[in-house]
C-alpha cells in the first residue's frame, strides 16, 4: 500500500472528530450555495420553459363590431380571416362574461372564458399539475390554479357551484347600465374540480385567490347567461409562427376589421416585463448564494488550517525520515479533501431535496414542472469545485511550504514606530488601534484586513439592501409610482349612441362630490406611427388634480403639438423627450413634439400615446368620450363611490348609462412584491456575515496578539486596560465600517432602485432610509462581540504565554 494511503487511513482514524465536522462545514456550505445557485437558475429559466410547453399567445385581440341577431355569430368571419393570415399558427377564442362563484370572491374566475372553438388547440395548453384536465365536451368541469386550492380550502374532487344571471339581467346591464341583481337570478350549475392547471395566461398573482377555469363547454351552453341574447364579438388567443411578426398581427387585425377598433394586448411584453422580475428576483438569489460561499470561505478555510497545522509536528518528524516537501503536501492535503468529499456530496443531496420547495416567488407560479429538481451541471459542478477548493486550501498553509525540509528561522528585524503608536493617546487606546489596523502576529496581514473588510462590506450590504427595499416598499405602496393614481374608471355609452355633451357634464357634476379629488375625460383612436397601428389618448381634465396623466421623465401634453408616449413606444420610435414624431390619423399626419414619457390610461399602460383634447382632434380622430378616471380622496371606499357617484351623474339632463369600476393595482405592483423580501433577507444575511467576520476577527487578535498582552501586563499594564484595548479594537472596526459602508450603501441602493426604477418602468421616487439608526447598531454590536474577546484578554495566562513565547 503507497505510503500516502496508509497515511490517509491513519489521520481518518485518528483525527475522524476535527476531520467530521470539517465534512459537516463543508455540507453546510454546499448545501446553501448549490441550493442558491441551482434555485436561482432554475427560476430564470421557468418562464421560458412554462411558454414553450404551454404554446402561450403573443397576442389578445379583442375585436369591436355591432351584434348580430340572436344566436348568430357575427365575428365568425373575422377569424376565419385573421386565422388564415399567413404570420399565423393558431387561434383560440374566448368569451367574457358574468358569474359568481357560491361562498367565493368573484377574483377566483378568469378575464377569459374558453370556448369550444380552440383552433387547432395549439394555443394556451396549460401543464397538469395535477389531476386531469378539463373534458371539452362537458360543462359540469373546471380545473384550478395552485393557489386556489390553498386559498378556498378545496381540494380535487370537490364540487363548487356556479351562479350565472338570467339572459334578460345581462341584457339591461349592456344596453342601460343597469347593475346586476345581487343575488344571480340564472341557473345554478354544479361543477367539479378535476385538476390543477398552469399557464401564463392563467397564472396566479400574488394577491390573488387563484382561479377556476370551467371547461369550453361551460361557455357554450350557458352563453346567454354570460353575455345576453345580442351576438357578440368574441376576443381571440393569437399564437404566431414567429414572435417577430407581432406588428404585422396588430396592423392586419385592426385592418380587418369593419370598425378599426380592437384592444390589442401584446403578450409578448407582458412576458418581458415578468421576465425582468424574474431575472431580478434570480439576480438576489445568486448574490444569497454568493455572500454565503463567502461566509464558506472564511468558515472552511479556517476549519482547514487547523487540521492542517495539526499533522505538521508529524510532518516534520517524517521529514527528518526523508518525507519530500511534495510528499508532506499530499500527506497534509489527502484527509482534508476526503472529508470535502463526503460533505460536498452530502450538501449536494441537501440541495437536490432542497429544491422540491424552489424555485420560490414570482418564479414559483411559473414553474411548469414543480418538486424534486436535481440539477446536474450545478450540483456536480459544485461538488468539484468545493472538493478543489478545500484540496488547495490545505496545500496554500502557510506552515505546510517548510514540511519536510529543513527549517531556516530568519533573524529578527529591528521594530520600527508605526503610526497609530506616534499619536499621543492613551495606551490601551494606541494599542486597539494597532491590532485593528497592523497586522501584528499575521506577516500577510489578512486578519486585519479581513476583520475591517468585514465590517465595511457588512455595513455597505445592509444599507444597500435596506435602501433598496425602501424603494421596492415605496412603490409597492403607492400604485401612482405605476401609473394608477386614479380609483375609478369609468365607461360611457354601454350598448347605446353617446352624446359628446353628456359624458363631460356627467364628469363635472361627479367632480362636485368632496370624495373625489380629480376627474379627467379620456378618447382613444388609432393612429400610425411608421406605418405602424398606434393607440392614442386624448385627456382633457375635467375637475381636480387631473388623474391618468402621469410621467415618469418630462410632464404630460399640454398644447395640440405635444404628446406623451410610453416607455415601450419610446423605445420602438427611438424617441425621447425633445424629440418630434409623425403620427398620421384620418386628418392627416401631424409632427408632435415629445414632452414627455409615461403611461397612458389602460391596462397595457406602456403603449401608446397620449395627446391634448387639441392634438387628438387635429388627427381627425372621432373626439366622443368614451371612458374617464375619476380620483377619490385617501381611505375612501372605491366600491361604495361607486352607486353614489352613479346616482351623481344620472341627475343630468339627458345622462346617458355609465359603468364605473374599482381599478386595482397595476400588475407591476404585483410582481415587485413578490420580491420584496428578497434584498432584505440579503441584507439580513450579510449582517450576519459581518458579525461573523468581525466577531472571529476580535477574537483570533487576542489569540495572535496573546504575547504582546503579556509584555505589557508584566510592565503593568491592567486587566481593566487591557478589555479597553480590546473595545476599542471593536470600536475602530465599527467606525471604519461607518465612516465607508454608510455612504457607500446608501449611493449603491439607490443607483441599484434608480435602473430598476427605469427599466420597470415605474416613477422615480430616491428611497430614504433611517440611516443615522445605523451609527448606534453598529457600535452596540461591535461592543457585544468584544465583549467575550475582552474577558479572555483580562485573564490570559501570563506565564505560560511569557514562558512559550519568549
Amino acid at each position: 500500500m503507497p505510503p500516502i494511503l496508509r497515511w490517509t487511513r491513519l489521520e481518518l482514524r485518528r483525527r475522524r472528530r476535527g476531520l467530521l465536522v470539517l465534512a459537516l462545514l463543508v455540507a453546510l456550505s454546499c448545501g446553501a450555495v448549490l441550493t442558491a445557485a441551482a434555485g436561482a437558475r432554475r427560476g430564470d429559466s421557468a418562464l421560458d420553459r412554462l411558454l414553450g410547453r404551454t404554446g402561450a399567445a403573443h397576442a389578445i385581440v379583442n375585436p369591436f363590431g355591432p351584434p348580430g341577431p340572436p344566436g348568430s355569430l357575427p365575428d365568425a368571419r373575422y377569424w376565419e380571416r385573421v386565422r388564415a393570415l399567413p404570420i399565423v399558427e393558431d387561434v383560440a377564442l374566448v368569451v367574457d362574461g358574468n358569474l359568481a362563484v357560491d361562498g367565493l370572491p368573484s377574483t377566483v374566475l378568469p378575464p377569459w372564458l374558453p370556448t369550444a372553438d380552440a383552433g387547432r388547440g395549439e394555443v394556451e395548453r396549460p401543464v397538469v399539475l395535477a389531476g386531469r384536465a378539463a373534458d371539452p365536451a362537458r360543462s359540469d368541469e373546471a380545473v384550478v390554479t395552485a393557489e386556489f386550492l390553498r386559498s378556498s380550502g378545496r381540494e380535487l374532487g370537490d364540487v363548487v357551484t356556479l351562479r350565472t344571471y338570467s339572459p334578460a339581467s345581462v341584457d339591461a346591464q349592456a344596453t342601460t347600465g343597469d347593475p346586476l341583481p345581487e343575488q344571480p337570478d340564472g341557473p345554478a350549475v354544479p361543477v367539479t374540480i378535476v385538476g390543477v392547471v398552469r399557464s401564463f395566461a392563467v397564472a396566479d398573482d400574488l394577491a390573488s385567490p387563484g382561479l377556476l377555469i370551467p371547461s369550453p363547454a361551460f361557455a357554450e351552453r350557458y352563453r346567454s347567461e354570460l353575455v345576453g341574447t345580442a351576438a357578440t364579438w368574441r376576443a381571440g388567443l393569437v399564437r404566431l409562427h414567429d414572435p417577430a411578426d407581432l406588428e404585422t398581427l396588430r396592423r392586419e387585425v385592426i385592418r380587418l376589421s369593419a370598425t378599426g377598433d380592437v384592444e390589442f394586448t401584446d403578450q409578448l411584453a407582458r412576458a418581458q416585463r415578468t421576465s425582468g422580475v424574474l431575472d431580478f428576483e434570480s439576480a438576489c438569489l445568486l448574490a444569497l448564494g454568493l455572500a454565503a460561499a463567502a461566509a464558506a470561505a472564511v468558515l472552511v478555510g479556517q476549519a482547514v488550517q487547523r487540521t492542517v497545522a495539526a499533522t505538521l509536528p508529524d510532518l516534520r518528524v517524517l521529514g527528518a525520515a526523508g518525507m519530500t516537501r511534495g510528499q508532506a503536501v499530499a500527506a497534509a492535503t489527502a484527509a482534508p479533501t476526503v472529508a470535502a468529499l463526503g460533505g460536498a456530496l452530502l450538501g449536494a443531496a441537501g440541495a437536490a431535496v432542497a429544491s422540491a420547495g424552489l424555485p420560490f416567488g414570482a418564479a414559483g407560479r411559473y414553474e411548469p414542472a414543480p418538486g424534486v429538481d436535481v440539477d446536474v451541471a450545478v450540483l456536480g459542478g459544485g461538488v468539484l469545485v468545493a472538493i478543489a477548493l478545500v484540496a488547495a486550501a490545505a496545500a496554500a498553509a502557510p506552515r505546510l511550504r517548510h514540511a519536510g525540509t529543513a527549517q531556516v528561522v530568519p533573524a529578527p528585524t529591528a521594530a520600527r514606530p508605526s503610526a497609530v503608536a506616534r499619536v499621543r493617546l492613551p495606551v490601551p487606546a494606541v494599542l486597539g488601534a494597532r491590532f485593528a489596523l497592523e497586522p501584528g502576529g499575521d506577516p500577510a496581514g489578512t486578519g486585519a484586513r479581513a476583520s475591517l473588510a468585514g465590517a465595511v462590506v457588512g455595513v455597505l450590504g445592509v444599507l444597500a439592501a435596506a435602501t433598496f427595499a425602501a424603494g421596492v416598499t415605496d412603490a409597492v405602496e403607492h400604485p401612482e409610482r405605476f401609473g394608477t393614481d386614479f380609483a375609478l374608471i369609468g365607461f360611457f355609452g354601454l350598448g347605446t349612441p353617446a352624446d359628446p355633451r353628456t359624458a363631460p357634464a356627467m364628469l363635472a357634476a361627479m367632480g362636485t362630490d368632496p370624495a373625489v379629488t380629480g376627474v379627467t375625460a379620456m378618447v382613444s383612436g388609432t393612429a400610425t406611427a411608421g406605418g405602424v397601428p398606434l393607440a392614442v389618448y386624448g385627456a382633457q381634465p375635467v375637475s381636480g388634480s387631473a388623474p391618468g396623466l402621469v410621467a415618469t421623465s418630462g410632464r404630460p401634453p399640454a398644447a395640440a403639438d405635444e404628446v406623451l408616449l410610453g416607455p415601450v413606444t419610446a423605445r420602438e420610435l427611438d424617441a425621447a423627450p425633445g424629440r418630434v414624431v409623425e403620427l398620421a390619423g384620418p386628418a392627416g399626419p401631424a409632427r408632435l413634439r415629445v414632452v414627455g414619457i409615461g403611461f397612458l390610461p389602460q391596462v397595457d399602460n406602456l403603449t401608446g400615446a397620449l395627446v391634448t383634447a387639441g392634438g387628438f382632434a387635429a388627427l381627425g380622430l372621432e373626439q366622443t368620450v368614451r371612458y374617464s378616471a375619476v380620483a377619490l380622496a385617501p381611505g375612501d371606499d372605491p366600491a361604495a363611490a361607486v352607486p353614489r357617484l352613479q346616482a351623481i351623474g344620472a341627475t343630468v339632463p339627458g345622462a346617458e348609462p355609465i359603468g364605473l369600476f374599482p381599478i386595482g393595482p397595476p400588475p407591476q405592483v404585483q410582481e415587485l412584491a413578490t420580491v420584496q423580501v428578497l434584498p432584505r433577507v440579503l441584507g439580513v444575511f450579510l449582517g450576519v456575515l459581518a458579525v461573523g467576520a468581525v466577531g472571529h476577527g476580535l477574537a483570533t487578535a487576542v489569540r495572535r496578539r496573546g504575547h504582546d498582552l503579556a509584555v505589557l501586563r508584566a510592565l503593568g499594564m491592567s486587566p481593566r486596560q487591557t478589555r479597553t484595548a480590546v473595545h476599542t479594537h471593536a470600536a475602530v472596526l465599527a467606525v471604519a465600517g461607518l465612516a465607508v459602508g454608510v455612504p457607500l450603501g446608501i449611493a449603491l441602493g439607490r443607483t441599484a432602485w434608480r435602473t430598476v426604477a427605469e427599466t420597470t418602468p415605474i416613477v422615480h421616487v430616491p428611497p430614504a432610509v433611517p440611516w443615522a439608526l445605523a451609527v448606534p447598531a453598529v457600535l452596540a454590536a461591535t461592543a457585544l462581540l468584544a465583549a467575550l474577546p475582552a474577558r479572555r484578554a483580562a485573564r490570559l495566562p501570563l506565564a505560560e504565554l511569557l514562558r512559550r513565547e519568549g
